[in-house]
């Protein structure tokens, strides 16, 4: 009795239940693997490109975003360092988007007086402006739709 296995299937009192585990683990790990392998890349749900460069002899900033889901996109919003946004109600496939700087917002603009109450303490950066600057230098832009998401790193 001691040596016998858990899965001696044939003289077993549970012998239907067994097989009935067995099979739906089978079918379970399959289903799994064909998910898996069918899958988009969720890295990039969204199927979006975005470039940084610098352009032009003023060597002026501009982002490049292209739309290269075979869908349109609807609700978009494109985060710069998680502190600048740009919105835009649709973008169709295969657009591509050209943003300079001043087409974002700084998402965390407060108007306030400088001077007043000790804000300037509270941080150690310059106060920002409602727009991106020149000397913007990105490390990371975020593209967020109703269709999905994605992050690139610079």
């Amino acid at each position: 009795m001691a040596s016998e296995s858990i899965l001696n299937i044939r003289e077993s009192r549970y012998r239907g239940e067994k097989i009935f585990v067995i099979g739906v683990y089978i079918v379970s790990c399959l289903a799994t693997i064909w998910w898996v392998a069918t899958t988009r890349d969720l890295e990039n749900a969204l199927g979006a490109t975005a470039t940084f460069e610098t352009v032009g002899p003023l060597e002026s900033p501009t982002f490049f975003i292209k739309n290269e889901s075979g869908e349109n996109w609807s609700n978009v919003r494109i985060a710069v360092d998680k502190q600048y946004l740009y919105k835009k109600d649709t973008v169709a496939e295969d657009e591509t988007i050209v943003l300079r700087p001043d087409d974002f917002r700084y998402f965390y603009f407060v108007p306030r007086p400088w001077g007043r109450t000790s804000w300037e303490l509270l941080t150690t950066k310059d106060k920002p402006g409602k727009t991106g600057s020149e000397k913007l230098d990105p490390k990371l832009i975020e593209i967020r739709a109703d269709q999905g998401s994605h992050q690139a790193f610079f």
